[in-house]
């Protein structure tokens, strides 16, 4: 059961990401939860249960991240902080870039191509 619920917790991004429109992470969260109650037959308990694994578990990488980014920031000097954090603010962009298109059907062909074109990018 502990193996399955990991499995669950390492997937539920993956599955929930594949969803149309703009929604929040509670959104893609509640998707995945009714999608795993139907195709596992959970019970009312069983589900109640591991959306609060869920929850808990967003939290703690939340507060993770926060940690870590804090703790990193602090190594850095102001101008490294400045590009640290454009370099974040771009990783963002790609991301929410990424997200368009696969809530757009779009994006594995697209995503090949992007890193067939990087790996010859980076062999130049």
């Amino acid at each position: 059961m502990k193996k399955f619920l990991i499995a669950l917790l390492v997937s539920a991004p993956l599955i929930a990401s594949a969803g149309s429109g703009k929604k929040s992470h509670d959104d893609y969260q509640e998707r995945y939860l009714q999608h795993i109650q139907k195709n596992l037959s959970l019970t009312e308990a069983q589900t109640k249960e591991i959306n609060q694994i869920f929850n808990e578990h967003r939290d703690e990488m939340r507060a993770l991240r926060e940690r870590t980014q804090s703790r990193v920031d602090a190594i850095l000097d102001s101008s490294q902080r400045e590009a640290m954090a454009d370099m974040r603010e771009n990783r963002r962009d790609h991301w929410e870039k990424r997200k368009g298109k696969h809530e757009h059907g779009e994006g594995r062909r697209e995503g090949r191509e992007h890193k067939k074109q990087r790996k010859a990018d980076h062999a130049e």
